[in-house]
């Protein structure tokens, strides 16, 4: 357990998400699963998911237990008969450095793997080392940058595109890295 934490904080912490400048979600593959509200935890760190039915999204904080907390918004996408959640930073979100800073802050769009089993929740990331061979070898799959010493991969296509790419890779080895589990917790 305490292996996968460690594995889940490298992956978040260390510049290891896939980022995207775009969504995967269109108005035709938008969809509402009001059993994904709730309290979830998730490692060491606790998932409070409200609700926004209008907006078909969710406000999700994530208290980590240093006292640290994320504000996001997700909406979950269903295309080809599987779910993936679009995470990106809330505009609630305030973070405390200066201006001149916090204009140099792009937010972006994360994606996992989302699937349902036995009244829990899991979720898949992206394996940034393999979704950067995959695209070494064929660059055309999806439209992307590379950036920053590390040649970091920023997706930067199209919904329908991102879309056909998440497909493909459930067909590529270790392309989705190591599922963690969102537990329902009881208030």
């Amino acid at each position: 357990m305490r292996t996968r934490t460690i594995y889940l904080m490298a992956i978040l912490l260390a510049g290891g998400c896939v980022p995207s400048l775009h969504s995967i979600v269109t108005e035709k593959t938008l969809v509402y699963d009001p059993a994904f509200v709730g309290k979830f935890q998730v490692e060491d760190a606790v998932w409070t998911v409200a609700a926004d039915p209008n907006e078909k999204s969710y406000g999700i904080q994530i208290q980590e237990k240093e006292g640290k907390q994320s504000l996001l918004v997700g909406r979950i996408a269903e295309f080809q008969g599987r779910r993936f959640l679009d995470l990106y930073p809330s505009n609630d979100e305030k973070l405390n450095t200066g201006d001149w800073f916090n204009a140099h802050i792009l937010p972006v769009h994360t994606f996992w793997q989302l699937e349902k089993a036995d009244g829990h929740y899991t979720l898949k990331p992206l394996n940034p080392d393999t979704v950067k061979a995959v695209l070494k070898d064929k660059p055309q799959l999806v439209k992307h940058e590379l950036v920053d010493e590390d040649d970091r991969v920023v997706l930067t296509d199209t919904a329908a595109k991102l879309q056909d790419f998440l497909i493909a890779g459930l067909s590529i080895e270790k392309f989705y890295g190591e599922a963690f589990e969102l537990k329902p917790l009881k208030d």
